[in-house]
């Protein structure tokens, strides 16, 4: 699990995965794939939420809420901007 995790951090995949969600060109169902992989990251604990917010992540997020046009996709990242500032002593 978080080897992992550490490992595709490592090797570049949240920003990636950032500018995954920033491409309109992508379709919106990709791009909410890569929210919920942004999502299960967060979900791994503060450390990750603090790497997520360093990298452009909630930027991202914001971006794709802006583009996003299905309620549903707004929901999943609604959530995750939640999860992100929730918990973090």
């Amino acid at each position: 699990g978080h080897r992992f995790l550490v490992e595709y951090i490592e090797g570049g995949g949240l920003p990636v995965v950032a500018e995954i969600l920033r491409k309109e060109s992508v379709t919106e169902s990709d791009r909410m794939k890569a929210l919920q992989l942004l999502s299960n990251i967060a979900s791994a604990g503060h450390t990750y939420k603090q790497m997520i917010g360093e990298l452009d992540g909630i930027k991202a997020v914001c971006d794709f809420i802006r583009t996003a046009k299905t309620d549903p996709a707004h929901e999943l990242a609604r959530g995750l901007l939640v999860t992100l500032g929730r918990g973090n002593k």
